[in-house]
């Protein structure tokens, strides 16, 4: 007999997973196809997460399977933490940089310029890795 949990949405045929910041499974990633964001620091509005941003924030797009990409806020603004398999978007006030890495994927960088216009920067920048 299967247990019906949250009104028939949940039962046990369900299985669980564990997840670990930046190492999510495909399983999970697949229900946010317009991808995620992983911030650093307290739980805030995201109207306050934009305006701390603007105070100067980098973010590492991933996109690891090809799909689902994932926004994840890096503790430093600071260019050893560029990796060629990845997206970066960097914003700095009215500034706003995307560095895209030589192996970096389609998803990634079309995602990445989705998170730069999100930010709304009069003054955009975009590089290429070499």
């Amino acid at each position: 007999m299967t247990q019906k949990l949250l009104g028939g949405i949940l039962d046990s045929s369900c299985t669980s997973d564990c997840v670990r910041q930046c190492q999510e499974p495909e399983s999970l990633i697949q229900f946010f196809p317009k991808g995620f964001k992983i911030l650093n620091g307290k739980r805030m509005s995201m109207a306050d997460a934009h305006a701390k941003a603007k105070e100067g924030s980098l973010y590492a797009v991933m996109a690891p399977y090809g799909e689902g990409a994932r926004v994840i806020q890096q503790k430093e603004v600071d260019s050893a933490r560029l990796n060629p398999h990845h997206v970066y978007v960097a914003v700095f006030g009215d500034d706003g940089y995307l560095w895209k890495g030589s192996k970096s994927c389609e998803v990634e960088q079309k995602f990445a310029v989705d998170v730069a216009a999100h930010y709304q920067c009069p003054n955009k920048h975009n590089f290429s890795e070499g």
